[in-house]
């Protein structure tokens, strides 16, 4: 109960947990562990159910979601390498070893005649990965692409790469065990190079220079939704007025830009103030890692500050 309240994506570990309690136990006791997980899953169901009815008609704009196009394709990838970066964290999506790692999916199922041990890792990696590939390619979301939603999975993993073999003579138990550990010492010093965008310190500078009025403005891309919900929530100022910046800038957002007279600008390297925004004049630049700047804009009008 405790582990659904947590994330909701723990329906994966539980769901591993009946499916094993439903295969291995007997009787009295099969009955009994699907009746706690019932329990708990209508509890759950009860005090959030609410919650999450309410929410997923809401998912318009969700940071989460991507284009519907190349979508399919892009979460196949993404599954297919996901045992690899379970393992190495640092392997990226295109690498040509990555497709090779679905293999981590089919090659315990083959053994588990002779090793019945197995199943419940099996189970542990299969179901909680399936249930976010089901709700990405459901809901066009970019989950698998994000460890940290799949890490539960990942035990799995390291339990598989420890046992498969283990039941084979000599030296041949210790060698995917070997291959592993070597694998992750040589993909550990690419975990600390790995930069982040710094969404606490922008939204920091933008509470503590931003003046009230002044629009906030996203500029279009794939990542504008990251950059509003991660703004708007370190910036600590929801009622901010927002701009999301289309291809072009009509009258209306025009006329409001002129009588504010400044503004605040969120965008990536790519970003072409002048034809975008013409008019604007950048009044300070902020460069943050990850190629994300912020920049303070004035525009001519009544408004604008001498």
């Amino acid at each position: 109960m405790g582990c659904l309240f947590t994330h909701f994506h723990a329906f994966g570990a539980l769901g591993t947990v009946g499916l094993y309690a439903l295969l291995r136990l007997r009787e009295r006791a099969r009955r009994r562990c699907v009746l706690v997980l019932l329990a708990s899953g209508l509890l759950f169901a009860a005090a959030w159910g609410p919650v999450m009815w309410f929410q997923h008609g809401r998912l318009e704009g969700f940071w989460l979601q991507e284009p519907a196009l190349g979508h399919l394709g892009r979460t196949l990838r993404r599954l297919a390498s996901l045992p690899l970066q379970l393992l190495v964290a640092t392997v990226p999506e295109p690498a040509p070893i990555t497709p090779w790692a679905a293999v981590a999916y089919l090659l315990p199922w083959l053994v588990l005649r002779r090793r019945d041990d197995l199943l419940l890792w099996c189970l542990w990696l299969v179901v909680p990965v399936g249930l976010l590939a089901g709700l990405d390619l459901s809901l066009t979301f970019g989950q698998l692409s994000r460890i940290r939603y799949a890490l539960i999975a990942g035990s799995a993993v390291y339990a598989l790469a420890a046992a498969l073999l283990f039941h084979r003579p000599g030296l041949a138990r210790h060698a995917l065990p070997g291959v592993a550990a070597v694998a992750c010492v040589l993909a550990l010093p690419g975990v600390y190079r790995e930069v982040k965008t710094p969404w606490r310190d922008i939204g920091g500078t933008l509470q503590l220079a931003a003046r009230p009025g002044e629009v906030l403005i996203l500029a279009s891309g794939e990542d504008r939704a990251v950059f509003r919900h991660a703004l708007l929530h370190y910036a600590h100022s929801p009622a901010r007025p927002l701009l999301l910046l289309g291809d072009r800038l009509n009258a209306r957002a025009r006329r409001r830009l002129q009588v504010t007279g400044t503004a605040w600008l969120v965008s990536d390297a790519t970003m072409e103030v002048d034809r975008r925004l013409p008019g604007a004049t950048v009044a300070d630049e902020l460069k943050w890692p990850r190629e994300v700047f912020l920049r303070r804009l004035s525009f001519p009008g009544s408004g604008s500050p001498p």
